[in-house]
This record gives C-alpha cells, structure tokens and sequence, in this order.
C-alpha cells in the first residue's frame, strides 16, 4: 500500500520486485527497466509520471526508447503514475491523452517479439508524489452530514476508552476524502479495496447502478461505512458536517476506514470516470448527423415540452445545433443556462424545475446521473474514535475482524489481526533494528529490499528455519499453522508456538518500559 512516506522510489522498486524483475535499481530520471541477462523473461517495465499541464506527456520517455532500437521483449508492462483517484479513473477516458497514449503504443509495438498491442499492459497507479503537499494540502477535511441532533451515540467503552457515534454522511464527500488520501485510508483495513477482479465483479455493478439509477436509496442498500480514528483528529463542533483534523504520527494518518473499502473504491470509480466524455461521444454524433438530431428535437418535446405546435420541433433543433457547435465542452453549467433560455422562449411557466431536470437528463446523462448521485447518495457512517493511541491498536484490530467476516475474507487476512503480526509490524515502526521487517497485507508488492513480505512468505521461511528441511513445504498447508490458541485484548494467539516462537506471538511491545523493549529485541535477535 501506498503510504504517505512512499516516494516514487519505493514504489518503483516494490513494483520491479512484485512482478519478478530481479537485480533492478531504481535510478533517478530513468523511465525503463529491464532484465539485461534475460530479456524475455519478464519484458520491459516502463513508467511516466502524469502531469496534466503538460501536453507532450511522454517526449522523455520516446527519448529512452530510442536506446532500445534493436531489442525485442514478449511483453511490456507501463505504468502511469497519477496524482489522485480521480485521474486513476478519469484519465483512461480522457480523449487528448489517450490519443498521445496511442502514438507511444504503436512506438513500443516495434519492440515487441509479435506486434501486438494486446502485449502491452497499461496499468495507472496513484502516488502522493510530494509529501509535503499531500500533508499540507488536507489539514482538515469537511464530510457533510443530516443534522447532528440526528446521530445515534454509542455506549462508550472503558477500556480501552473508546467511542462511537453513527451518522448519515454525504457518500461523495467521503470519496473525496479518498481522492486526496488513497490507499493511506485503509491504513488499519484487513484489506485494501477492490483491486482482486472477482470482488469487482461481485460488487461494483450493484453499487453503479444504484448510484446511477437511485442514488436516493444508497443509504438503505448499502451496508455502510466505518471509520476509525485518533479522538483528536474528530472535530463535533458543527450541526452539519464532520470535520476531520489530519492527525499524523511518523507520516501515517490516525484517520482509516476499517469497513466499507470496497464500496468507497467502486463508487469513486463511479464518480471520477470521465462523464464529459461519454456524453461527449453521443453529443458529436447530434452534429454530424442532421436526422438524428431532428429525431432528438422530437423526442424531447414529447417527452419533456409536449408542446401543442408541432413546429417548435424544428425550433428545438435549431437550438440544439446551435448549443452544440458554440460550445467544444458540454457540461452542467452551460447546459442549464441554455435549458433556462429555452424555456423563456418557449414561455413555459408551470413545472420549470421538473422540465428543466428532465431535460438536462436527456442532454447530458451521464453528468447528471454523476451530479445528482453526488448531492443525493447518503451513506450510514459509522465513526469510531480513541483516546489512547497505546490502546488503539487492540480496538482496532477486534473491531476490524468482527466487521469484514464476509466473503471473501481468508484466514490469511484474518491472522494479520494477530498478536504475532501486530507486534512484528510495531517493533519494525520503532525503528530500533536494521533486520525488523513488516508484513503486509493481500494484495500489496512485497519487496524484499525493502523488507516488506506477506505473511505467507514470512511463514514459510520460518518453517524452513524451524524444521531445517525446505522440502517439508511441499506437504504442510500453511492455514493450519495459522490456527488460534487464544484471544488476549481481542488479538490472536497462534497455536503453532514452534513457528511463531517467544515473545513477539505472547506478549505486547506496546508497553513502554525499557525493560518489555530489550525483552523484544533480544527475542527478535534470536528467533526472526
């Protein structure tokens, strides 16, 4: 996952390891990665930073390639990196870029062993680029909500002390949110959203067409939100909105969604797809052909109008025509400036509201299923906050396992609330030994030089370690040493105490004492 700390560097490295392209170094101002021992094996990796006020996006890169004139690959994987959600979903549907996208397609084509585009997998990442800017830029963040006096409060628990409170919040607010913090507001999530294509399939069609169609009944179709956070990063002080202090500790946000991952993902991609260009599309075939566009003037006066004089038709069309040609970029604010115009002339007084909704539906549809999902689709939200940050990590963890039971959640992802793990993943946030490594969660890059692997990973080098015998592999099923022994403040105990040995799978390393620190580190020495 993308952290705040996460600099093009890491990300490039983690990636280059992830998909197998071994002895690779990032390099400054180098776009272009590949295996010099073994070219084919995995194909050339390449990268570019998007930056939308440039408009030669890849003359540097055409530059490197020039390098690889007499080199052939099987595959070519080029990344696209961007700096928000909303360009991730946006810019694959962004005319002007896509165009410049396809003249360096054809360049790298001449690379490839068989011509083929289809060897050439685009993939477009979001990476806070600069830290500063990203922390500077959300110091506080407004979600609106129903009228506070409306909220359920919780019964507070004691220990650890924590409360909660539940809220009907506005769902496109909390995509934008989203939209300036990325993966980071999954920080304490078992999962990061939906990026395995089974869980899109399953869930992001239902979530599109109810934001498409009703976005009025999201609030009951849906099961809701989470969010759980530092009680200094939650601001109650007004009646209509939540505001959220970005409260960061060692570059990490106290502020992470700990339920409802999948549906933010799937209802930004909704959102910050490009609606100007799908509507853009059906708009040009209007100035291109005269017939389709009377055709259009009919059905818009029956179905909105239903005007008595069946001239006005042509009326209508003339009008359109003339919208479309006088403006290149058709959107909301201009459509309904010449929607109110239109109903001036043609005098009609009663249901102007009504009218001029319908007919901004049947000019532009989908800006305005977008526009009106954003001001109707409500969400219930649950917030969760802490006042003791040493505590938190126990009503996280419990919280989180008890909320995301639901398919498809693996014993995998489970165990990561474990103690073992917990302990592991705060020991390396320490920073008190050169050999701590994390582990990281099911769909994020593992790499190596960074010390960054999967639990499974960490798993089966244990079990080599413990067993001195790798091919005993083979045989074991890796989920029956992620069997629990016990629960201790909500966190697993594993069974299996030849593998996850000492304290690190017994014990917190959360206590501040000296004497609990030494202890971990002479563990950590000896067993990982």
């Amino acid at each position: 996952m993308i952290n705040f700390d996460t600099s093009i560097e890491e990300f490039i490295t983690s990636y280059l390891e992830a998909k197998g392209y071994y002895n690779m170094e990032f390099e400054e101002g180098r776009h272009l990665y590949y295996d010099k021992d073994d070219k084919n094996e995995n194909g050339l990796f390449i990268y570019d930073v998007y930056n939308e006020e440039d408009t030669g996006h890849f003359e540097v890169l055409i530059e490197e390639l020039k390098e690889l004139k007499d080199i052939e690959f099987k595959e070519i994987n080029f990344v696209i990196i961007v700096r928000s959600i909303k360009q991730k979903y946006s810019l694959p549907k962004n005319g002007d870029f896509n165009d410049e996208l396809s003249k360096i397609k054809n360049d790298l084509k001449q690379l490839l062993e068989e011509k083929q585009l289809r060897n050439i997998k685009i993939h477009y990442k979001f990476i806070p680029l600069a830290n500063d800017f990203l922390v500077d830029s959300f110091k506080s963040f407004d979600i609106k909500i129903r009228e506070r006096y409306r909220a359920t409060q919780a019964t507070p628990l004691d220990n650890p002390k924590t409360n909660g409170m539940v809220f009907t919040a506005n769902l496109f607010d909390i995509v934008k949110l989203y939209d300036k913090m990325g993966d980071s507001l999954f920080n304490d999530n078992l999962r990061i959203g939906l990026e395995d294509k089974q869980d899109l399939l399953e869930v992001a069609p239902e979530i599109t067409k109810t934001l498409k169609n009703n976005p009025e009944e999201f609030w009951f179709l849906n099961n809701g939100i989470t969010i759980i956070m530092d009680e200094k990063s939650l601001d109650l002080s007004s009646n209509n909105f939540l505001r959220l202090n970005n409260n960061i500790d060692y570059k990490k946000s106290k502020i992470s969604v700990i339920n409802g991952a999948q549906t933010i993902s799937a209802a930004s991609k909704f959102f910050f797809e490009d609606a100007k260009t799908e509507d853009t599309k059906i708009i040009n075939e209007y100035r291109t052909d005269k017939s389709r566009l009377d055709y259009f003037a009919k059905e818009i006066s029956n179905d909105c109008l239903n005007p008595r004089k069946e001239k006005y038709e042509n009326e209508i069309s003339s009008h359109l025509m003339k919208f479309f040609n006088e403006n290149k970029e058709i959107n909301i604010e201009n459509t309904k400036e010449f929607i109110q115009k239109l109903l001036e002339e043609s005098k009609i007084k009663e249901d102007k509201e009504l009218i001029s909704e319908k007919l901004l539906q049947k000019i532009i549809p989908n800006q305005f299923s977008i526009n009106k999902a954003e001001r109707q689709a409500d969400v219930l939200l649950r917030v969760i906050y802490y006042s003791n940050q040493k505590d938190a990590i126990r009503i996280k963890s419990k919280i989180t396992i008890a909320l995301n039971r639901q398919k498809p959640m693996r014993m995998g992802d489970i165990a990561l609330a474990s103690q073992f793990v917990q302990n592991i993943n705060y020991y390396n946030g320490l920073d008190i030994d050169n050999d701590s490594f994390s582990i990281i969660r099911r769909g994020e890059p593992e790499a190596p030089d960074f010390k960054r692997h999967s639990l499974d990973t960490v798993m089966k080098m244990l079990m080599i370690i413990s067993e001195k015998n790798p091919g005993k592999l083979g045989s074991s099923k890796l989920s029956k040493q992620l069997e629990e022994k016990d629960k201790r403040d909500g966190l697993i105990i594993f069974r299996d105490d030849s593998i996850f040995k000492g304290v690190f799978n017994s014990k917190s390393s959360m206590e501040e004492d000296n004497e609990t620190r030494e202890e971990f580190k002479n563990s950590f020495k000896v067993q990982y």
